[in-house]
């Protein structure tokens, strides 16, 4: 292989590398919009799309960062590349993620309050 070809492919790795952590922060950004609505509470509490504006918003980056990977042109303005179908395998897991961790910190939030008030123990079924 040229060292022509070999910078070649470093540059299209680190794009293809460059690409999958935008779209990886957008998608953990999904969950953390949709948990951070409250502090203590269970999101289904407030309804999962009670916020038109909210669900309005995480369509439109979806879209966007869609646009940004797959419309040619524009992805070699923010030099990104299309992300291969495998990898999006994983991508779509970073909201998930992002927000059961953010649940489970609430879980804790709720028993530390609960602790303080003297309101007793907060149940199992009551954290999840």
């Amino acid at each position: 292989m040229s060292s022509a070809a070999s910078a070649a492919t470093t540059r299209s790795t680190a794009m293809l590398a460059t690409t999958i952590f935008h779209a990886s922060v957008v998608m953990a950004q999904l969950g953390s919009a949709l948990t951070c609505r409250t502090e203590t509470d269970k999101v289904h509490v407030m309804g999962w799309f009670s916020n038109r504006w909210l669900v309005a918003g995480l369509g439109l980056s979806v879209v966007m960062i869609l646009a940004l990977i797959y419309t040619p042109g524009l992805n070699s303005v923010f030099e990104h590349r299309p992300i291969p179908l495998e990898y999006w395998g994983a991508l779509v897991w970073c909201g998930p993620i992002v927000f059961l961790l953010d649940r489970g910190r609430k879980a804790i939030a709720r028993r530390r309050e609960a602790g303080q008030l003297g309101v007793g123990e907060v149940s199992e079924e009551q954290d999840l």
